[in-house]
């Protein structure tokens, strides 16, 4: 077998069986194909007919009309793909392969960004055949495919194009690859042959498959909240924060703050001794105060010290060890002397005194005394002194058998002027 039926075996193999190749043919039965001139009857379609005939004699190559100053094929893919490499057979029938390729040098290949770019401009010196087939990388986005050239062969005047077949490999935009992978959703820029290269914003990892730190939701839109612990990302996809979340949040992606008079960690705690149960949902500080019988910045200390009520500003030193409920002031082992009621905050009623009012002060003048120690607050009854005038008194029978002694001060004084006007009189 010689070597030019070799090549051509090869050549028929890639063209009928294209899946031997890693990328896909993107020439399809939709592909629009168009030449600046026509020769003959060798229209532009005849590059894109999968024929495997590289002579003009087999009716499966193009050919652009004589006496041109350039010469162009165009090809409309109906669609933007990411192109790999386009494959070019030129025709092989004039004699040598010099000869074949001669008017093909000084060729470029383009692709349609808006406008005609090139991908590829051949610089083969003109003692030197082109290779066929020839493979050329040309790793673009597009729809439109051109050869073009403006070139004529040293033999010639004018310029042609005579093109037998034309391939285009890739994959479809977004994918890479011999099986044209996807790349992935946070990919920005997708390489045909590299995979993805450049990430879109806040995503991140080899292949952008990840959200960054902080972010989540499918786009990676949307922000993790602050409240996830130890400044933790949260599930990239629901936004859940792992595990729990900073005291004062809860929710699955911690947004919600404590409420109803809850606060801390998980919203377990309750403010329930703060006014209104209105507190900080975080540390459980209370916004308006204490209620009645509590103190300390969390107002979870009970008023100590004898003290009760409404910023323990009440005392209950009325009651035994100064020992009462901090909340109402209710004395928990009683009053002390001379006082009662619920809260000791009465005074014992006239004519009692002392432990729980017990005494009585009935030889009082008036029946009045001290309502702690039962003191009289002023004459004793007659016949009775002392300070409570609890003591019985004898009756005189030397100066004043009438007269019984006084009890107290006033009655001493009384005495001695008595004592001091009957010697006055005498003498």
């Amino acid at each position: 077998m010689s070597l030019i039926t070799l090549r051509l075996l090869l050549i028929s193999i890639s063209l009928f069986f294209p899946e031997t190749f890693c990328y896909r043919q993107l020439v399809s039965d939709l592909t629009e194909i168009r030449q600046s001139s026509t020769y003959e009857n060798n229209v532009a379609s005849r590059a894109i007919d999968g024929g495997s005939g590289f002579s003009m004699s087999s009716g499966s190559c193009s050919h652009t009309g004589v006496g041109q100053s350039e010469a162009w094929l165009r090809i409309d893919l109906k669609k933007v793909y990411s192109i790999n490499t386009i494959e070019i057979l030129y025709r092989n029938d004039r004699g040598s392969d010099l000869v074949n390729t001669q008017r093909l040098h000084g060729y470029s290949l383009q692709y349609y960004d808006n406008e005609w770019k090139e991908c590829y401009r051949d610089s083969t010196p003109d003692n030197v055949p082109i290779p066929m087939q020839s493979t050329v990388p040309c790793r673009q986005h597009t729809q439109y495919i051109r050869i073009y050239t403006y070139t004529p062969s040293p033999n010639d005047q004018y310029v042609f194009l005579e093109i037998c077949e034309v391939k285009i490999l890739g994959c479809d935009v977004h994918q890479y690859g011999k099986n044209c992978t996807h790349c992935s959703r946070g990919c920005n820029k997708c390489d045909i042959v590299n995979g993805c290269v450049k990430c879109k914003p806040r995503f991140s990892g080899e292949n952008c498959e990840s959200c960054t730190a902080k972010w989540y939701n499918e786009d990676c839109f949307q922000k993790c909240s602050d409240n996830c612990p130890n400044d933790e990302t949260c599930n990239e996809v629901k936004g859940n924060c792992p595990g729990r979340c900073l005291p004062g949040y809860r929710g699955a992606i911690c947004e919600q703050k404590c409420s109803g008079g809850m606060y801390g960690f998980k919203c377990m705690n309750t403010c329930d001794t703060c006014v209104n149960m209105s507190c900080d949902h975080i540390t459980g500080s209370c916004d308006h105060g204490c209620t009645e019988g509590w103190t300390g910045d969390l107002c979870v200390e009970e008023c100590s010290n004898g003290t009760y009520g409404f910023q323990c500003k009440n005392t209950c030193d009325t009651c035994v060890n100064m020992s009462c409920d901090h909340v109402n002031g209710s004395c928990d082992v009683g009053c002390i002397d001379g006082w009662t009621g619920e809260m000791c905050g009465k005074v014992c009623p006239e004519g009692h005194y002392g432990h729980n009012c017990s005494g009585q002060c009935q030889n009082c003048e008036n029946e009045t005394c001290n309502h702690v120690s039962g003191s009289c607050q002023g004459l004793c009854k007659e016949g009775w002194g002392g300070d409570k005038c609890q003591e019985a008194l004898k009756t005189s029978t030397v100066i004043f058998p009438f007269i019984y002694v006084l009890n107290g001060a006033c009655g001493s004084i009384l005495v001695v002027y008595i004592v001091i006007i009957i010697v006055v009189v005498v003498r």
